[in-house]
């Protein structure tokens, strides 16, 4: 999907979402649709959300769910 992120050795990963505007307007929009994530605008990072690691059924919604926003 060419999205940059931060590399990660836990269970969550950072992803920019810069380029579709604040990671908080992203976390809402996503939420709406059933996914939560966690903007890190408190972070410093306006323009990334923190993703957790789920199950492969969750991983793969929340990629479609985002690829939707990337379009």
């Amino acid at each position: 999907m060419q999205v940059a992120y931060l590399p990660s050795h836990a269970n969550f990963v950072s992803i920019d979402v810069g380029t579709l505007g604040q990671g908080r307007l992203v976390a809402e929009i996503l939420g709406q649709r059933g996914i939560l994530v966690r903007p890190l605008d408190d972070y410093d990072m306006p323009g990334y959300i923190r993703v957790t690691v789920g199950t492969k059924d969750q991983n793969d919604r929340f990629l479609g769910e985002l690829n939707t926003l990337l379009i």
